[in-house]
């Protein structure tokens, strides 16, 4: 893949060895396994009779942090699981990075004429700007 569009281009190819494989998404198996926990905390909140002591919110709640943090643990070991299973199923493969260097003279040139609108770049290159020729110091003001 060496085709590169401007002539004043230097282009370099490097090939690498590397391992492609796939990966589980580790925050939709923790949020999954929320989700089971939550679902699995309402069912048993209205599964059972009501207690004198608690009220439906706060036994929804309480199985809600329970059964959350294990649908959370539950979700994480899946991931891990089925990240290492996948790892069986790795492939090597060729990778080609390619890193395109444009000649500096050419960009240094392109900056001459735009600062002297268009003028010819040879020009800029064998005098100084008048930018680089003016005094900083502020004008004196008369009275």
């Amino acid at each position: 893949m060496n085709d590169s569009s401007a002539p004043n281009e230097h282009a370099e190819v490097t090939r690498d060895e590397v391992t492609v494989r796939r990966s589980p998404r580790y925050p939709r198996f923790l949020a999954l396994g929320f989700g089971v926990g939550a679902l699995m905390a309402l069912i048993l909140t209205f599964a059972f009779p009501e207690v004198e002591d608690f009220d439906k919110g706060q036994i929804f709640g309480f199985l809600l942090l329970v059964l959350g943090a294990i649908g959370v643990a539950l979700g994480a070991v899946l991931a891990l699981v089925l990240d290492r299973v996948m790892a069986g199923h790795a492939r090597t493969v060729i990778a080609e990075h390619a890193e395109v260097h444009p000649q500096t003279d050419t960009i240094e040139r392109a900056v001459a004429e735009a600062e002297l609108g268009g003028a010819d770049a040879a020009q800029a290159d064998a005098a100084p700007s008048s930018d680089a020729k003016r005094s900083t110091e502020p004008p004196a003001v008369s009275s």
